[in-house]
C-alpha cells in the first residue's frame, strides 16, 4: 500500500481540511485521501488528512517542478505538491521577495514616531505550504549530515542570526 502522511489543515469542522486540499488541488490524483475518525486516533486535530504517499509521489514524478524541489535534501513530494499548488502561476511575482510575502515568510513591521520594530514572521500566507518549507528546511539544517551547498549556506545564515 505505501507510507501514509499525516498532517493537519486546520481547526474546524472535518470537512474544512477536505475543502481546504481540494481548493489546494491535493485531491485530484492523489488517490485515497480521507478525514481520519477521531475514535481512531484521540490526539489527531479536526481537520487532519491522511494522505497515502505513492499515489502522492507519483504525481510529483510526473512534474517538472516538483522532481526539481525533490533534488533539494529534505523536500520531499508533499513539500513540492504544496509550494506547487501554493505558487501556481510564478508570473504573478516580480521577484524572489514577493514569493516570501505571499507565503507569509515577511516580518511584521511596527513604525511609531521614532520607534521602529522588525518583529516575528507575518503568517499571513498558505499555512500548509509555509509548515511544508519550514520542516524541509529543519531536516535540512538539523537532521541531515550529508554536505550540500545549499546546507552550507543555511548554516552561514543560521551562524549569522546566532542561531546555531
Amino acid at each position: 500500500m505505501g507510507h501514509s502522511l499525516l498532517f493537519a489543515v486546520g481547526a474546524g469542522p472535518p470537512h474544512d481540511g477536505v475543502r481546504r486540499a481540494r481548493r489546494l488541488n491535493l485531491l485530484s490524483g492523489l488517490g485515497r485521501i480521507s478525514s481520519l475518525p477521531t475514535r481512531s486516533l484521540p490526539i489527531v486535530p479536526t481537520g487532519t488528512i491522511r494522505i497515502t504517499l505513492s499515489p502522492a509521489l507519483s504525481v510529483a514524478r510526473k512534474e517538472q517542478v516538483c522532481r526539481r524541489l525533490m533534488s533539494v535534501p529534505g523536500v520531499g513530494p508533499i513539500t513540492a505538491l504544496a509550494f506547487r499548488a501554493t505558487i501556481d502561476q510564478t508570473d504573478r511575482f516580480r521577484r524572489s521577495r514577493d514569493v516570501g510575502a505571499h507565503l507569509g515568510l515577511t516580518p511584521v513591521c511596527y513604525q511609531s514616531g521614532e520607534t521602529d520594530i522588525q518583529g516575528k514572521v507575518s503568517r499571513s500566507g498558505d499555512e500548509l505550504a509555509r509548515t511544508a518549507l519550514y520542516e524541509a528546511a529543519h531536516s535540512l539544517l538539523v537532521l541531515s549530515k550529508k554536505w550540500s551547498s545549499i546546507r552550507a549556506w543555511g548554516m552561514s545564515v543560521a551562524k549569522r542570526r546566532g542561531m546555531a
